[in-house]
């Protein structure tokens, strides 16, 4: 087992396990960069799990590493980093698939090389993943989320230096308070609510439709139960 001490020893072992593209590569992070196609050493072939998140993975570039022939799959709620490599072994630690996970410039990150032959299980780790295709429709809906949030905490970050304490505060989901439903469902921060139809104020086929949605989309009886949604259930036009 080797320890590594810096992003940048991290990234050297990355391009001394992955320089054989011949071999089965899987990189499990939580976040990519823009710049992950570039710091990821002989991208076609990699199997890559990452969690879209918004204001953490970009979407542009998970759209360079698909351009490059990586087999990219989200995955919600996965936060860790490992970047494995048949016959060669396995890199465990803190750095994501990003410029602040992988340069000297970036973060201070720290890790260890797992040796193939000492125990690491890579079909183990890939076994409790939920994964899912990535498509078009939730790469822009990440670009989108990303560029509100971002707007946010520029608005923030610009306040004048008289403003209240709380307008200098990071921005926050349990803080965020939409003040009307498209606020909502526009909203980077994926609150949850209860949803539930109310079918006296529908005509039959209101009622009808509605009972279809949220039996397929939610898979509960749209006639007993209340569901809980997130913003990314909503489109508004």
């Amino acid at each position: 087992m080797l320890h590594l001490y810096s992003a940048d020893e991290i990234h050297s072992a990355l391009e001394l396990i992955f320089d054989d593209p011949s071999r089965r590569r899987v990189v499990v992070v939580a976040f990519v960069g823009r710049d992950a196609a570039d710091l990821l050493p002989h991208p076609r072939g990699v199997e890559l799990y990452c969690w879209p998140e918004p204001g953490a993975t970009s979407a542009e570039g998970v759209r360079r590493l698909l351009a490059r022939g990586t087999m990219v799959k989200f995955v919600d709620r996965v936060h860790a980093k490992v970047f494995w490599c048949e016959g060669r072994g396995a890199i465990v630690g803190s750095a994501n698939l990003s410029t602040n996970g992988m340069t000297a410039e970036g973060l201070r990150e720290a890790g260890v090389l797992v040796e193939d032959g000492e125990g690491f299980d890579i079909g183990k780790l890939l076994k409790g993943l939920s994964p899912r295709a990535v498509t078009e429709v939730e790469l822009n809906e990440l670009e989108r989320c990303s560029n509100l949030l971002r707007a946010q905490q520029r608005r923030v970050l610009s306040a004048p230096k008289a403003a209240n304490k709380a307008a200098k505060m990071p921005v926050r989901a349990e803080a965020y308070q939409p003040t009307s439903f498209r606020a909502w469902a526009e909203s980077p921060f994926p609150t949850v609510w209860r949803f539930a139809p109310w079918f006296e104020e529908f005509d039959d086929d209101e009622e009808e439709e509605t009972a279809e949605v949220v039996e397929s989309d939610f898979h509960r009886d749209a006639y007993d139960d209340s569901v809980q949604v997130e913003p990314k259930h909503f489109r508004v036009s």
